[in-house]
């Protein structure tokens, strides 16, 4: 996070673009909480939901679940 979260998450885009990381919910949990970072509240709510639809464990997904209720639309 040197470089701050834009920095991160163009990094991230790159990781994601692996197809066996890309099944990996945290990662798109941690595309979402870059995007928060940078008080970018729209698009941070299509990360939560492709981790949701990976099928997380149960503590994730209501971590997940939490976040998106406290987001506004």
């Amino acid at each position: 996070m040197a470089e701050g979260p834009a920095a991160g998450l163009t990094i991230l885009d790159v990781v994601l673009g692996h197809p066996q990381l890309a099944t990996w919910p945290r990662m798109h949990v941690a595309r979402a909480d870059l995007l928060a970072r940078m008080a970018v509240t729209r698009s941070r709510r299509g990360p939560y939901r492709t981790a949701l639809e990976l099928e997380p464990p149960a503590a994730e997904r209501r971590y997940i679940q939490r976040r998106l209720a406290a987001d506004p639309d």
